[in-house]
């Protein structure tokens, strides 16, 4: 496995982005709107919070990230993978 890293000036690899999200979108089926999710990206350090009502598509989020779920189209990078 390998990670997009970035050297600091003391030689160490520092990773860039933790989370990188693109153009991503997911249908459950045929009868709901996508859920789309355009760009995301976390820094390395930086936390995100994910707030919204009852199926407004968290829970998706976080198993497309995971990969327990295959997106429709786009891509989800996760330290650099």
């Amino acid at each position: 496995m390998t990670s997009k890293t970035d050297r600091t000036a003391d030689g160490s690899r520092t990773i860039g982005n933790t989370l990188e999200i693109t153009d991503l979108s997911f249908r459950w089926d045929g009868h709901h709107q996508p859920l789309a999710y355009p760009e995301v990206r976390l820094p390395a350090g930086e936390h995100l919070f994910l707030q919204g009502p009852s199926g407004s598509g968290k829970s998706t989020l976080m198993s497309l990230i995971g990969g327990l779920i295959v997106p429709a189209a786009g891509s989800v990078r996760v330290l650099g993978t």
